[in-house]
């Protein structure tokens, strides 16, 4: 292996590669990122970023990894995402490669389902919060039914920050707010454990349905005394 390769020049031929479907020219970025390795135990922390623009430049075609590459180069990718799912669950590791490995997973559809659930696996108190946190925000950007599953698998030992956290993932879809009515609705979680801001997003829906199960599941509290004088002496006025 050569010198740690500049993380831009990746990015700008990876980019280029897109901007001119020029399936070779992202051959060779994969390449580049791979630094003549066909075996990857780990990554390096530049290669971990350069993959990382490599796949941003891949977002923005529509097209799947498997219209640009060959099959040896999808292999070649794939076994370098499978190390950095290492170093992203690798509890002994620096949170940093962690970190930014975390941002590689789900990335690819071949490797969906066990990316999803590596990230479910990151979000327990023995990591820190923000690699929590990192992980949720991963997950948070496809639309993939194992999402609310595993985060709600989740939800018994988590904090109330990373509770937050979840929350705001399964009130951001609208197929991720029945998976929580449902365990609301089933008792699987607590209408307690919901805080007052959240219930008010639902609550304030301006779908009629949600309005409707939120209503029942968080029912309005009667009023104190000193509200229902308040009212009186108003009504008086």
């Amino acid at each position: 292996a050569g010198e740690p390769l500049p993380v831009d020049i990746v990015r700008r031929c990876a980019g280029r590669a897109v901007r001119w479907t020029d399936s070779e020219a992202l051959a060779r970025s994969i390449r580049l990122v791979a630094d003549g390795k066909d075996e990857f135990s780990s990554l390096a922390a530049w290669q971990i970023e350069a993959l990382d623009g490599l796949l941003d430049a891949l977002d923005e075609t529509e097209q799947s990894l498997e219209e640009w590459t060959d099959a040896r180069q999808l292999e070649l990718l794939e076994k370098m995402l499978s190390a950095a799912r290492r170093i992203a669950l690798d509890r002994d590791a620096e949170e940093t490669p962690r970190l930014a490995a975390i941002r590689l997973l789900a990335r690819h559809n071949r490797n969906l389902e066990n990316d999803m659930t590596a990230l479910g696996a990151l979000i327990v108190p023995q990591n820190s919060m923000r690699l929590q946190a990192e992980a949720i925000a991963a997950m948070s950007r496809h639309e993939n039914e194992l999402v609310p599953g595993l985060l709600l698998d989740r939800w018994p030992s988590a904090g109330p920050i990373i509770r937050g956290q979840i929350l705001d993932v399964l009130l951001s879809r609208e197929t991720w707010i029945e998976a929580l009515f449902e365990a609301l609705e089933s008792k699987l979680l607590s209408a307690a454990e919901i805080d007052l801001s959240r219930r008010a997003r639902l609550l304030d829906s301006r779908d009629e349905e949600v309005h409707r199960r939120a209503a029942a599941i968080f029912p309005t509290p009667s009023p104190t005394s000193e509200e229902r004088l308040a009212r009186f002496l108003a009504a008086l006025e």
